[in-house]
């Protein structure tokens, strides 16, 4: 079997959980052992490098554009429930703050799980110069 891998489905990686990026991995693990050739070109590895940054910010900006904060209409403070929304509307921020502290350390290591599945991809199979035919 032949497979070529686009960039775009390499940036793709960044959208799937960890069980998906597991799952995926076990699709590349067989190729070790030679039941299928991958083709990696020199620009699908030098597109990925130039869009990876751009492709985690759009997510991290969603991800930070969302509102973690309780708005509760003032005539709701007479309800018990009211502190207790506070309370979990603090924790969760604080919760926010903790993974983005985590996140942007991996993002900055090229550790995230999707980062470890390319790496993998592009330290097994061979990349190939651009053929342009004439």
């Amino acid at each position: 079997m032949h497979v070529f891998i686009d960039t775009n489905i390499l940036l793709s990686f960044f959208d799937f959980s960890k069980d998906d990026l597991n799952a995926l991995e076990t699709v590349f693990s067989p190729h070790k052992h030679g039941s299928a050739i991958v083709y990696l070109t020199d620009q699908v590895h030098d597109e990925f490098r130039r869009n990876r940054e751009s492709k985690i910010k759009g997510a991290l900006q969603r991800f930070e554009n969302a509102k973690f904060k309780a708005q509760i209409p003032h005539f709701m403070k007479g309800y018990p429930e009211y502190e207790d929304m506070l309370t979990l509307s603090g924790q969760l921020e604080e919760k926010r703050k903790s993974i983005m502290k985590s996140v942007n350390s991996d993002i900055q290591g090229e550790t995230l799980p999707a980062d470890q599945l390319i790496a993998g991809i592009f330290g097994i199979f061979q990349r190939h110069p651009v053929l342009i035919w004439k």
